[in-house]
């Protein structure tokens, strides 16, 4: 999987966090093969730390782990980082810790049991999601900059040639008198 920025070309990236060895090892693998860059740690403390340090396009995170839960680390990366997806994995599956963890913001919660392809699917969704989010996100910024260039107001025909005429000499040195 890659997006593009800009004329750059990147491997979309996961940050893996499950205190289970064996759990990180079979996620990296099949993401990796599916084409993810995948990182991984043992906890979530580190886990929020790699946020803070490194871009990701994916968190997913365990939701039973000794000290910084999944659920901690739900809640600071919606903090620090709202657009990014996390999905919530699980040995101990629950309506109860389901409707809790899309409550605090959770793409998916995904028992640990479920199929590759499941697994897979619940990714591509996920990314798909931070994805749109950013855009938003970076169109809604790109509208504010252009209001706030935009200090004068007016939609009249008249209004509408005067603004063409300042883009098309916006970019040259000259220097231009408008008056009336």
């Amino acid at each position: 999987m890659a997006r593009t920025e800009g004329m750059t070309t990147r491997r979309e990236r996961i940050l893996v966090v499950d205190d289970e060895e064996s759990m990180r090892r079979f996620l990296t693998m099949m993401l990796e093969a599916e084409g993810y860059e995948v990182a991984s740690v043992d906890n979530g403390a580190d886990g929020v730390s790699r946020l803070d340090r490194e871009e990701f396009d994916l968190v997913i995170a365990d939701l039973r782990m000794p000290g910084v839960d999944g659920m901690s680390v739900l809640d600071s990366v919606h903090a620090k980082h709202p657009d990014l997806a996390v999905v919530i994995l699980t040995a101990y599956g629950s309506e109860k810790a389901a409707a809790e963890a899309r409550r605090r913001g959770a793409f998916q919660l995904v028992e640990k049991s479920c199929r590759n392809e499941e697994i897979l699917l619940v990714v591509r969704n996920a990314m798909e999601l931070s994805h749109v989010r950013r855009q938003n996100h970076s169109l809604k910024w790109q509208l504010h900059k252009r209001h706030q260039e935009r200090r004068i107001i007016g939609s009249s025909s008249g209004m509408a040639q005067v603004f063409k005429v300042i883009e098309k000499v916006a970019a040259s040195e000259a220097t231009i008198l408008i008056y009336g």
